[in-house]
Order: structure tokens, then C-alpha cells, then sequence
């Protein structure tokens, strides 16, 4: 299978087992195309230097050869998005859960526009996860936490499946948070150590 910086398929391993899913519309006979490294952390040019380093061809994909603003764009926010993620990750260890909220909101706004409008983008859905869980320890924030764990399971469940561990334990918080907000259940006690994102450097 071909590589795309944005790829039209996702692949999730549970065990011994390899499920392809499609992230976005691919036409009938159109290619299938993964991406062979993290298109969530590098900018375009340590992107083609990793994929030229490691598999030994150019990339020359959609998104490797636009030229112009969008390019430049998206590599000048990389840097934003490095910060805004070591401040985030800095505000859970000393758990300064308001600052890690800011810079988390910051974060999903960059990952946003970095995705180039893939609906479905792993990078996006994890960040989204990691956000509702900040806010979800904040009262004043639990409604806006509902919010990003909804987007999360929206995005996840398309490209990890409904039945991914991930997903269901988004599902079980979510729930778990919906009936606190309306009903005012026990609170739901949320963890910041989950298997979506690990804080430690």
C-alpha cells in the first residue's frame, strides 16, 4: 500500500488482527493510500526528511507539493503547536488543570487546521479526548467537556471502530458525564492517565 501525507485509510492492529478503515470518500477503484509516518507532529519539510530518511523516496503526494500560503501556513504553525503541547503537558504534571484547559483548546484549534479539513483525523480525535478530559475536572467546564468528548468518540469511531478500547472507554465517560450534567448522578471519576495520550516526557 502507497504512502499519502493525507491518507484516505487508516490502519488499527488489535492483536494479530489488521483492520483498514476509510477516513474519507474514495471513488471506486480509486487507490488506497496510508501514511508511513506520524502526519500529526512533523511540518511538511521534517515530514519529507523522515520519509526520505527512512523509505528512501521523495514524497511527492497532494499535500508534499502544494507551494504557496497553504504550505507555508501549516509550517509556520507547527512551532505553535509544539509549545501550546509542552505547555499542556507542563500544566497536567503540576496540575494546573485551567492553564492546561487554555493550552488545550490552543492545541485542538492548531490541530484543526494542520488536519486540512480531514473530517476524520486521528490526531484531532486523541487531542479532542485528552481536552474533554482537562475540562471534565473543572465544574464550570463540564458541558464544553461533553462537547470535545462527543467530537472525540465521532472522529475515533471512524477510524479505530466503535469496538476499539479507546472508543468504548470514551463512550463509558461520556455517558458517565452526560447523566452527571443532567441528572446529577455520582460524578465520574476521570483520570488523566488513560491510554490516549501519555503526559510523561
Amino acid at each position: 500500500m502507497n504512502h499519502s501525507c493525507s491518507p484516505n485509510v487508516v490502519l488499527t492492529f488489535s492483536g494479530s488482527t489488521v483492520t483498514l478503515r476509510a477516513i474519507r470518500s474514495i471513488p471506486q477503484g480509486g487507490e488506497l493510500f496510508i501514511s508511513y509516518v506520524d502526519v500529526c507532529i512533523t511540518p511538511t519539510s521534517k515530514r519529507r526528511q523522515r520519509l526520505h530518511d527512512q523509505y528512501k523516496f521523495d514524497c511527492s503526494c497532494e499535500r508534499c507539493s502544494r507551494e504557496g500560503p497553504a504550505l507555508s501556513d501549516e509550517d509556520k504553525s507547527y512551532p505553535k503547536l509544539v509549545y501550546a503541547e509542552e505547555d499542556l503537558r507542563l500544566s497536567v504534571q503540576k496540575q494546573d488543570w485551567k492553564e492546561a484547559a487554555r493550552a488545550g483548546r490552543l492545541v485542538d484549534e492548531l490541530r484543526v487546521f494542520l488536519s486540512g479539513g480531514r473530517a476524520y483525523d486521528v490526531c484531532v480525535g486523541v487531542n479532542a479526548y485528552m481536552l474533554a478530559k482537562i475540562l471534565s475536572l473543572d465544574d464550570g467546564s463540564l458541558r464544553e467537556a461533553l462537547t470535545y468528548f462527543a467530537k472525540a468518540y465521532r472522529i475515533l469511531s471512524i477510524t479505530h471502530g466503535s469496538g476499539h478500547p479507546m472508543v468504548e472507554e470514551i463512550k463509558g465517560k461520556m455517558i458517565e458525564l452526560r447523566n452527571y450534567v443532567q441528572y446529577n448522578t455520582p460524578v465520574p471519576q476521570i483520570s488523566m492517565n488513560s491510554s490516549s495520550r501519555s503526559f510523561q516526557s
